[in-house]
């Protein structure tokens, strides 16, 4: 219990990285990088408001199943901007937003988080992830590839999904058969978010030296 804690105060010091480092770098973004920008921010929004939730009512979960909604939406239309395929990020969004929604009041019970969208978000972002990265390698090569934001944050959602794509699927059975097991697989979880959101956090601080 105690870890999750701290591996979650972490978080949130990444994700307030992540804001003011962006924020200082504003000027000199190109628009995919807004976009991604903007995703972070509602991630932290998302965060302030599942901790209120949970001090006002104990559950937070409505409020996390919304918030993956939202977030994917955005992150399919980053990836469109980025590589340079905005209607396949456009139609990505819209499937997801219906998908979403669909699941959200229909699928699966609002108390228990929305495994089966967030299954279809893991692994459509895992394919774009890798499509990206083969994307960037084709095009400049292995040498340069660090070079670029989209190969970093790419690598960053890679790892968050390639960790998180299993666990969040059986989490909900952990929650109703043994609590412990739930937690330990919850604080993976956070663990995961401390190291995606700290290679986040470093490509907005050197946003200027990178290739959009």
């Amino acid at each position: 219990m105690y870890l999750n804690f701290i591996f979650y105060g972490i978080y949130l010091f990444c994700l307030i990285f992540c804001l003011i480092a962006g924020g200082m770098n504003w000027h000199v973004m190109q628009p995919s990088l807004k976009i991604f920008y903007v995703f972070v921010l509602l991630v932290f929004i998302g965060e302030v408001g599942a901790l209120i939730m949970e001090y006002h009512t104990g559950n937070n979960t409505q409020l996390y199943n919304f918030a993956d909604i939202v977030q994917a939406v955005i992150v399919f239309i980053y990836f469109g901007h980025s590589l340079k395929k905005p209607v396949t990020g456009i139609v990505l969004a819209l499937i997801s937003l219906i998908f979403g929604i669909y699941n959200y009041y229909w699928l699966q019970e609002s108390d228990l988080i929305n495994s089966n969208f967030l299954l279809w978000s893991g692994l459509v972002v895992i394919s774009l992830a890798l499509y990206s990265l083969i994307f960037l390698y084709k095009k400049d090569g292995v040498t340069k590839l660090s070079r670029f934001a989209l190969f970093w944050i790419s690598s960053a959602l890679l790892l968050y999904w390639m960790f998180n794509l299993l666990s969040l699927q059986v989490f909900n059975t952990f929650v109703q058969s043994n609590l412990n097991y739930a937690l330990i697989l919850n604080a993976g979880h956070i663990a995961s978010n401390v190291v995606c959101y700290s290679i986040i956090a470093l490509v907005f601080h050197f946003t200027p030296r990178l290739n959009q």
